[in-house]
């Protein structure tokens, strides 16, 4: 008697997934899988977040030398690595549906007036000692 969901008429073993698309279901026993190896504590917990407080960022909004041009500079990121710098930036130009990039100096650099959200942002990252200048 076929069940339902199982891989043949002859076996009660779960359905595998043959990599196939348009299968329905084939991720379940991947799942189970998963789920039994965190029960039974082979996978690590999750990392706490770390703190950043010690870091001082500065957010600018300014037009100086950009041809009339808004933009946000975030400054005192520089001992990131440019990894971590590069993913901060990609945090926020999708927070402000806007390009930027990260300068010669290290400073983040967006295009707009956009202070109060990367203050959140930084905030919510950790950064605790960031603030708007001027």
């Amino acid at each position: 008697k076929l069940k339902k969901g199982l891989g043949s008429w002859s076996s009660d073993e779960p359905a595998v997934d043959n990599g196939r698309p348009g299968k329905k279901g084939g991720n379940k026993a991947k799942v189970a899988v998963a789920k039994a190896a965190t029960a039974r504590g082979s996978v690590p917990p999750p990392k706490a977040p770390d703190s950043r407080g010690g870091y001082t960022c500065r957010i600018e909004v300014t037009r100086n030398g950009r041809g009339g041009k808004t933009v946000t500079l975030v400054d005192g990121l520089q001992r990131l690595v440019q990894d971590e710098k590069k993913a901060l930036l990609k945090k926020f130009k999708n927070a402000v549906a806007g390009g930027g990039n990260v300068d010669d100096d290290g400073k983040l650099e967006l295009q707009g007036e956009h202070a109060e959200t990367i203050l959140k942002i930084l905030i919510a990252e950790g950064f605790s000692d960031s603030k708007i200048a001027g």
